[in-house]
This record gives structure tokens, sequence and C-alpha cells, in this order.
């Protein structure tokens, strides 16, 4: 009989979360990433990461995030650009995805 592998936490927590913080953009599933750049990027519309409360975010917030957070696959992103590709039918799926994606830059 073989030894059955242990998984490390870090494999269980990627594996359970493999579609966390990926939104469907231009046709294709792209994780959302927040580095120091993007999140300068969301400080300098006036949304202070630091001090943010999740539940009070408007559209114009989370839209703010999806693109910051689009930026590192797709640099010359603007946010109408981003903004033109949903409806608000899509909110709450984008308002999880962003949450959870900047969520995990945070929390390493």
């Amino acid at each position: 009989m073989g030894t059955a592998t242990k998984a490390k936490p870090n494999q269980i927590k990627e594996i359970k979360n493999k579609q966390a913080g990926k939104v469907k953009f231009k046709g294709n599933q792209t994780q959302l990433k927040y580095s120091l750049t993007a999140i300068s990027k969301i400080e300098q519309t006036g949304i202070n990461v630091a001090k943010m409360d999740t539940s009070e975010l408007t559209v114009t917030d989370i839209l703010t995030m999806l693109w910051a957070g689009l930026l590192w696959k797709y640099p010359d992103l603007t946010v109408d650009e981003v903004g033109d590709q949903y409806d608000m039918t899509e909110i709450v799926e984008i308002a999880t995805a962003v949450s959870e994606a900047f969520n995990a830059s945070v929390k390493k």
C-alpha cells in the first residue's frame, strides 16, 4: 500500500480558492491583483484603503477597485472601459471578486 501525500495548508487554500478574486473581462477569466501600485491608484481617486469599510462601498468604489485590480494585465485600461463591460446585474459578483482578491493581497 502506498502512503497518502498530505497537502500543505497553502495548497489547500489555493485549491479551495481557485476561482476566488477572478472576473470575466474581455471574454477571459482574469485574476484581480492588487500590487502597491494598484493600491496607490485606488487611493489617488480618494478611497482610503486603510480605513475602507467594504459594507459601505459605492458602485464607483467597486468599479475603481475592479479597474485597479486589472491593471497588472491591462496597464492602459481606463475606468470607463472597465465600467462599459458590466451592468448592475453583475455588481454582487464583481464586489465579491474584488473583496476576495483585495483581502488576499493584504493578508499573506
